[in-house]
């Protein structure tokens, strides 16, 4: 007996999610063992200015942990979507709600912007907490993108969103920029992480406005949601590998 086409796509989005899921678990564990096996380690100060005390340093992120902890948290996202809470999950996003999406994105992309930023040389808590924030709040905007469309503003919150999420790029960009014509700024490694990691950013903005437009059209909710998940597997594999292998390795 064939299989119902509605049922068909719920298990096509699930299993693409687990195998995502399990890719990612196994990258981690690659990497885990390749910074085991080199004794590879590179850190990145966060300092804090204090009145009449001057910079302190509050802790040093260790880059290979932390790209590590980034697979995991998509990983972990894709099993529990693909497993205990597909149901819900489901059902979610047959009603254009993708509470899990922004919830894994919330935690993704303020990380990733975090270590760009520290990458870039921005170190101090000061100005990394606004940008952990404001791309945090990019998020949340389109939350209320989708309980608000039922008041005729379809993406007005995502216009707001765009306007928050690009500030701690412009910040990041304005450091390197300054940093260049004083004779410093991050080495070309670094330079080419910041403007892939921007790139898949606006990919995923791009992705998310022209996924609105199609639901709004009557388009099929899971085909959507599918390629979101491939594209934050995407992007997180990346951004971590790029950081394996152009900064923490070489030195």
């Amino acid at each position: 007996m064939p299989i119902p086409e509605p049922l068909a796509r719920e298990r096509m989005l699930r299993r693409v999610g687990g195998i995502i899921g399990v890719l990612l678990a196994l990258q981690a564990a690659a990497i885990i063992v390749i910074l085991a096996v080199t004794g590879a380690r590179q850190t990145a100060r966060v300092t804090v200015d204090l009145a009449g005390a001057g910079r302190h340093t509050l802790t040093a992120v260790d880059l290979g942990p932390a790209v590590v902890t980034l697979l995991l948290i998509v990983a972990v996202f894709r099993a529990l979507m693909s497993g205990p809470f597909a149901a819900r999950y489901l059902a979610a996003v047959h009603g254009n709600r993708h509470t899990a999406r922004w919830v894994e994105f919330s935690l993704t992309s303020s990380i990733i912007v975090f270590l760009v930023a520290l990458l870039n040389g921005i170190g101090d808590v000061a100005g990394l907490v606004p940008l952990y924030a404001l791309t945090s709040g990019m998020t949340l905007m389109s939350v209320l993108q989708e309980r608000d469309i039922r008041f005729g503003h379809p993406r007005l919150a995502l216009q707001f969103g765009a306007a928050i999420g690009i500030v701690p790029w412009g910040v990041i960009a304005f450091h390197e920029i300054g940093a260049g014509l004083l004779g410093g700024g991050p080495s070309v490694v670094v330079r080419v992480i910041t403007l892939v990691t921007l790139a898949a950013a606006l990919v995923a903005a791009v992705t998310q406005w022209r996924e609105q437009a199609a639901n709004a059209a009557g388009a099929d909710p899971l085909a959507g949601e599918r390629m979101s998940v491939v594209l934050s597997a995407a992007t997180v594999s990346l951004f971590a590998w790029l950081v394996l292998l152009g900064v923490v390795l070489p030195d």
